[in-house]
């Protein structure tokens, strides 16, 4: 995801980043782009600017964290051509190959516990009481979380499973089912 040290900006973000794991989308990293360089933030007239960006980084760090963050400062002119997109991504990448993978962690995985299946979906920054969660069917569940919902076909050893429950652990939604 790519977003700029903004507070709206980094609110759209951390919904984007609840919605791709609802639908099971992987988000590797972020890089946070148009940061004023420092040169720029000395002067005296972006004082104010510069702490307001310190902020929004230390922002982005809380809510992200442990996610890899890229960062990319604001250029003085429009990024065109594959000059520019070559400086970019030298600002960004360094020598780091730019096709690493830095977390491969599914969103959603099924797993046993103690006897329980259980539904382990990651759901960042979002409280309990923000997810409706229902069964369609003997096959799918479907989970609302805002203005989005997804409908969740289940693996054949829980199709007619019984819902046992669901808890939130570490912006964790944890379904828990029975079979029968």
């Amino acid at each position: 995801l790519v977003l700029n040290p903004e507070q709206m900006v980094i609110k759209e973000t951390m919904r984007a980043y609840t919605y791709l794991s609802l639908y099971n989308r992987n988000v590797e990293m972020l890089v946070v782009n148009k940061l004023y360089p420092e040169e720029v933030l000395n002067t005296d007239l972006f004082k104010l600017k510069k702490e307001e960006q310190k902020e929004r980084l230390e922002e982005i760090h809380r809510a992200f964290d442990p996610m890899e963050i890229k960062y990319c400062h604001m250029r003085n002119v429009e990024l065109r051509g594959l000059e520019m997109l070559d400086a970019m991504a030298e600002e960004i990448y360094g020598d780091e190959d730019p096709t690493k993978v830095y977390s491969s962690q599914s969103p959603m995985t099924f797993r046993n516990e103690n006897g329980e299946d259980h539904l382990v979906m990651k759901m960042p920054f979002v409280e309990a009481a923000d997810v409706e969660l229902f069964r369609v069917d003997s096959t799918s569940l479907m989970v609302h979380v805002g203005s989005q919902k997804r409908n969740i076909h289940l693996p054949d050893s829980l199709i007619s499973a019984e819902i046992l429950g669901a808890d939130f652990i570490d912006d964790e939604l944890i379904i828990k089912f029975k079979r029968v």
